[in-house]
């Protein structure tokens, strides 16, 4: 573990040192995130680290990450330069060479981004270029996945004849590279949008159709979107519906459009969030947000995803009210429902359909101690039923004091009452042996420019979800440090 603790410490020093720097014909900025833990069960050590420096020279800027996993989290050992890219802008034209990032409309033809909660990194390798000025927009790209296993080739555009409507359209083409060996026909996907502004509504719509290669079926998608305020009542609609339009290659995805989820800070909630399935769903989000008056909000959130078979794999309906008695210290109340449908199961040898509901109550408030410190309660119980699972409840504390600027200590604690049999089905995601699980955490910040996070204790298993993607955080017990870089 020598080479852990080297390599973590080298990149560390090296931004808390060198952070930023102008060197006269540009500017060095430089940041790091180091991960590190230890499991107080198995003694196994997991290592992180993003060191990224940028330099940027009038309208030319270079990008550079060099990544350590030793191993991450995933159990992937990993270290290397994994992004690099030069680029300029001038007179509305942008072009970058190397790894890139970019959005066509809303995500429906494709989304290459950076996630790191998320383990998301769906750049691509190649050049891409844009135009922008007052009457549209115009961009491309070609690239190869960092793995080289496919080729992108895509082109996105917009117009806007009039101040209120925006049209535009997109086209994305996915081939194996010839690095492969394997000549199968391509993957196009070609999406046409509009937005329309009208006073203080605005209506987005967008739709799609994807070929298929031979392996994978044609397939086409939707989605459609108004949001809007009336006095002091504010409200969207979002309405999706995507059949075969996922574009993947090598387990990753690269199109990443509109969820029309709701997507949650509070515990209890996030851990039956939804991960969105661009090959089978639809489904709609409705919100109301009202403001009797200055001092309170209200919000209603309903939404729902199904297959095109027309089974319900997922509900929720929240309300939330919120106080803003304590001025900058607010608080608020959230209950909910929600139903998620996990397919069949089998409990021995009889099969029955694993459908879960959820009732969950929390609730959070904030009060002043002084000018500078501060204290933050949050609680709440919710209760799982289940053909499948039976009863169990879940409480959640959270207890958290905070001086201003850059200190806050919090203690966190989640127990359940489930049955010792609940817990020993782990192929049903209930529980594992522990039926409590208790942390401290830190939040500091460290010389300048640096913040320093330390967990020590043990939490449990939860999801992770932006978006619509999600990924599975295991349980864990042990200690947790990250520092943080930032300038």
């Amino acid at each position: 573990m020598k080479r852990v603790y080297f390599s973590g410490i080298l990149l560390f020093c090296v931004s808390a040192c060198f952070g930023y720097a102008d060197t006269g014909s540009g500017v060095v900025s430089i940041g790091n995130r180091l991960d590190y833990s230890i499991s107080g069960e198995t003694s196994e050590e997991i290592l992180e680290d993003y060191f990224d420096i940028d330099y940027t020279n009038g309208p030319f800027v270079a990008k550079l990450r060099y990544e350590v996993f030793q191993p991450s989290e995933e159990t992937r050992d990993r270290q290397g330069l994994v992004f690099r890219a030069v680029g300029g802008s001038s007179h509305g034209i942008q072009l970058w060479i190397g790894h890139f990032y970019t959005l066509f409309g809303r995500g429906l033809a494709f989304r290459g981004y950076e996630d790191r909660e998320l383990r998301v990194d769906t750049s691509l390798d190649g050049v891409h270029f844009s135009y922008d000025n007052t009457f549209g927009m115009i961009k491309g790209l070609s690239g190869r996945t960092p793995d080289e296993t496919h080729v992108f080739h895509g082109i996105d555009g917009e117009v806007y004849p009039i101040t209120a409507l925006t049209l535009g359209g997109s086209y994305i083409s996915r081939r194996r590279t010839s690095t492969t060996g394997y000549n199968a026909p391509g993957v196009e996907l070609g999406c046409g949008r509009a937005q329309l502004m009208l006073g203080p509504i605005d209506f987005y719509g967008e739709y799609g159709e994807r070929s298929g290669d031979g392996s994978e079926p044609t397939g086409r998608g939707a989605y459609v979107a108004a949001t809007g305020y009336v006095l002091n009542v504010g409200f969207s609609f979002e309405y999706k519906d995507y059949e075969h339009m996922s574009l993947k290659s090598e387990g990753k995805e690269y199109t990443n459009p509109p969820a029309a989820l709701s997507e949650h800070s509070w515990a209890l909630f996030a851990k039956h969030a939804h991960e969105l399935n661009m090959d089978d769903e639809r489904g709609f989000l409705a919100q109301v947000d009202y403001r009797p008056g200055d001092q309170v909000g209200i919000t209603g959130v309903y939404s729902t995803a199904e297959d095109h078979d027309g089974v319900d794999r997922y509900t929720e309906a929240t309300g939330e009210v919120h106080l803003w008695e304590f001025s900058s210290n607010p608080a608020s109340i959230i209950g909910g429902y929600t139903e998620e449908y996990l397919g069949m199961t089998s409990l021995g040898s009889d099969p029955m359909e694993d459908t879960r509901e959820y009732i969950t109550v929390m609730a959070e408030g904030t009060v002043p101690i002084s000018d500078m410190w501060s204290l933050k309660a949050i609680a709440g119980h919710q209760h799982a039923k289940g053909d499948a699972i039976g009863e169990y409840d879940l409480e959640h504390v959270e207890l958290e004091v905070t001086k201003s600027p850059g200190l806050s200590l919090a203690i966190v604690g989640e127990w359940s009452n489930a049955s010792d049999y609940q817990s020993d089905l782990p192929w049903l995601q209930v529980f594992s042996e522990r039926k409590a699980w208790f942390y401290g955490q830190v939040f500091m910040d460290i010389l300048e420019g640096h913040q320093l996070r330390l967990m020590i204790g043990s939490r449990p298993e939860g999801k992770v979800c932006a978006g619509g993607a999600c990924r599975i955080e295991p349980e864990f017990e042990g200690i947790e440090v990250s520092i943080l870089s930032i300038f």
